[in-house]
């Protein structure tokens, strides 16, 4: 069967991977990626760091060796952004080796390295969508009623799926940034909501909700 580039490069960790490098500090950018899947049990054991490094060497060579007008066009403007003067197959090779060491050493922590915009956009989409949907818009008298709101709105069908994910991701945020200053000073630029306050509402009010018989 002939290799396929679209079912590699039309989606899945090397596009991601090209997304987060695609900014003014590569070094920074790895470590964010890494932190990211590594963030993640089920992300890490899908795909840890090896594999991923593996996965680049593959492409490398498939990229090396490809006719014209094979590669997909936005894998081919992400991967040419991305490297800027370095070849493609060579850019890919060295994050390869960039990444591997990371699949057996600890990761920089967010008070070394503080969270990047897309970092944060990954690791806690629903904290986002959910202060999009129902706290920023200001509809509400009070913060705690716009969050019952939100909260009941996934009821019945879709707590088990929401309503749990969410609070983990808001208990994370409230474990990295114990301060209200650290908080919105790392997550702000993202989440313009955001206070320690409002997601220890979220906390309270969603386990609430969840402690109720469904």
């Amino acid at each position: 069967m002939a290799f396929d580039f679209g079912d590699l490069f039309e989606d899945g960790p090397i596009l991601r991977l090209l997304d987060f490098t695609d900014g003014s500090t590569l070094e920074d950018d790895l470590v964010r990626f890494c932190r990211t899947v590594r963030s993640c049990a089920q992300a890490d054991w899908v795909m840890p760091l090896n594999a991923v490094a593996a996965l680049l060497e593959l492409t490398a060579e498939k990229v090396s060796t490809a006719a014209p007008g094979t590669i997909p066009e936005r894998f081919g403007q992400k991967l040419h952004r991305a490297a800027g003067d370095m070849a493609g197959p060579e850019y890919l090779r060295m994050l390869a080796e960039l990444i591997r060491p990371f699949d057996r050493q600890a990761i920089p922590s967010v008070r070394e390295l503080p969270l990047g915009s897309l970092e944060i956009r990954v690791r806690f989409p629903r904290t986002i969508d959910f202060g999009l949907s129902w706290i920023a818009p200001g509809e509400h008298t009070t913060d705690e009623e716009a969050i019952t709101a939100g909260v009941e709105s996934e009821h019945p069908s879709r707590c088990i799926d929401v309503i749990p994910l969410l609070a983990a991701e808001v208990q994370e945020l409230l474990m990295l940034f114990p301060s209200d200053e650290e908080l919105t000073h790392a997550v702000r630029g993202e989440i313009s909501w955001v206070s320690r306050p409002v997601l220890d509402d979220i906390i309270r009010l969603a386990a609430a909700h969840m402690a109720q018989p469904h």
